[in-house]
């Protein structure tokens, strides 16, 4: 049995319950969440324990495995942040897949990864650790989606397309085929990518243009 803790009480961690509840083997025993006023309180049933000084009392308890329960804009320096201490506490990155996403056999999903319900992930594609690939996203064939990226529900990437650590491609924004995306970078909803966007860059709108750039380690 994977016994697993989540780093976040958010939207996004009852998503991730949602779905480990679909699954066999696998358990929440905690959340764990940095805003006091949600400890002793649950998400969909599953207890907010406190923050990450309660993680040593989880893996004494049993805990196994964790997921970065967070997937708003904004926030990939502190996916990548608490992913890297959390994979040091001596828990494993829990890779989860709803039942109804439709992953090729011949995609390389690595650990951490987050596949919800009716995504789509196409043949060669390769989709490096703690990646969330949202509800009804599409990862076509041949694309590449580099680590504490988060594609964003009904995102499309369409074949060959390039997508660098830590980005946001935002809902039902569509890449076109064979670009490439910059680390750090944000698409805006709905937004239709012609062009390769640099790292770091704001882009919005269709087609797509540059809004502003920023640090992407921020």
């Amino acid at each position: 049995m994977k016994c697993v803790v989540l780093i976040g009480a958010g939207g996004h961690s009852r998503c991730l319950l949602d779905v480990l509840r679909l699954l066999e083997g696998v358990r929440a025993h905690c959340v764990l969440d940095r805003d006091q006023n949600l400890w002793g309180t649950e998400v969909l049933g599953t207890r907010v324990a406190g923050d990450e000084r309660e993680l040593s009392a989880a893996i004494d308890q049993g805990a196994t495995h964790f997921l970065i329960a967070m997937g708003g804009v904004g926030r990939s320096g502190l996916r990548k942040k608490l992913f890297e201490q959390l994979s040091a506490s001596g828990l494993s990155p829990l890779t989860v897949q709803h039942p109804t996403a439709c992953v090729s056999r011949h995609a390389a999903v690595s650990a951490g990864v987050q596949i919800f319900a009716q995504s789509v992930m196409g043949p060669c594609t390769t989709i490096h650790e703690n990646v969330i690939i949202n509800t009804g996203a599409i990862v076509e064939h041949d694309s590449v989606v580099e680590s504490h990226s988060h594609i964003a529900p009904r995102a499309c990437l369409l074949g060959g397309v390039h997508i660098a650590e830590q980005c946001h491609i935002g809902a039902g924004a569509v890449i076109r085929e064979n670009l490439s995306v910059g680390a750090g970078a944000i698409v805006g909803a709905g937004a239709v990518v012609i062009r390769d966007v640099p790292a770091g860059a704001v882009v919005a709108g269709v087609p797509a243009k540059l809004l502003k750039s920023q640090n992407h380690e921020s």
